[in-house]
């Protein structure tokens, strides 16, 4: 990185130099340009050098976002509020969690927690607020809307109905890369179906694929928004991602559907808390409810 700088240094003083229209000025950037690179002990000859550390923006591109982004960090927590909804709701989710328990809003304490968790958002999500929403595609025409899925046989229901069966007994028997198989196969036969899905992305779970149990996961709650089972499995997915604020966000939606269902509540505290510890002060024990609540 710093050797990356070097070079960028001297190629923009030489760049200045090319682009000066004052002739004592220009002079004495050219001057400046052919001592640098000694003093930063680099060779701008070397080709081989100058194109393994090349970056793909310029010096002032770099101190121009460099800049901005340290900007970014000075949002206030209200300014943030009022416009990142995201980070209202990662906000909530602390205070449901515990983490400003104890401490009254407008103390030296409070502030401190607000300002640690502002820095655990923005290090997790950065600074962007969120864009606003798209304006709604107009419909399409009736000649131009996608035609209708093809209706499945009965014939093709009962094979991907036994394939399904073949994958739950190989994923008890926690054969998790042949249930995969098995599960694809009947999705294969039965495209899109919510409950192979979800299924697959049980399986991808064990096996660590996270982003592909995400998916999976996400493409069932598009085909089916009321399987429960679904927000379980794309909650977890979430979860073993460290996205936490995103599978609180999961959970929530999936209690809407069904507000007794014990693992969505498990997975809910889980990932509140999780949450709040990743926010927690780094300093004295590690990170934990406990922790948050003994500050």
């Amino acid at each position: 990185m710093e050797t990356q700088l070097r070079f960028a240094l001297c190629q923009y003083l030489t760049s200045l130099a090319e682009s000066c229209d004052d002739e004592d000025r220009k002079e004495s950037l050219e001057v400046a340009s052919q001592c640098l690179p000694e003093g930063l002990a680099i060779d701008v000859e070397d080709e081989a050098l100058v194109a393994q550390h090349k970056i793909p923006y310029s010096l002032l591109e770099v101190f121009e976002a460099g800049l901005a982004a340290c900007k970014q960090k000075d949002v206030s927590h209200q300014d943030r509020m009022n416009s990142d909804p995201k980070y209202g709701k990662f906000i909530d989710t602390l205070t449901n969690a515990g983490f400003f328990k104890g401490v009254e809003a407008g103390t030296p304490e409070y502030e401190a927690r607000i300002k640690k968790a502002q820095a655990t958002y923005v290090a997790k999500y950065g600074n962007q607020a969120a864009a606003p929403a798209p304006a709604p595609a107009a419909p399409e025409a009736a000649s131009e809307a996608a035609p209708a899925p093809a209706e499945i046989s009965e014939e093709d229901k009962v094979k991907a109905e036994q394939l399904k069966g073949e994958g739950n007994k190989l994923l008890s028997a926690k054969k998790f890369d042949e249930a995969v198989e098995m599960y694809s196969a009947a999705l294969k036969v039965r495209p899109g179906h919510a409950i192979y899905l979800c299924n697959r992305a049980a399986a991808l779970s064990y096996l660590d694929r996270h982003e592909e149990a995400r998916a999976d996961a996400e493409t069932a709650l598009e085909k089916d928004p009321g399987y429960v089972k679904g927000y379980s499995r794309l909650g977890l997915a979430l979860f073993k991602l460290g996205l936490y604020q995103e599978a609180v966000e999961v959970y929530e939606k999936g209690l809407g559907v069904d507000s007794e269902n014990a693992s969505l509540k498990s997975g809910l505290h889980e990932a509140q808390t999780k949450l709040a510890a990743e926010a927690a002060p780094a300093a004295g024990a590690p990170g934990g409810m406990a922790d948050i609540m003994g500050m």
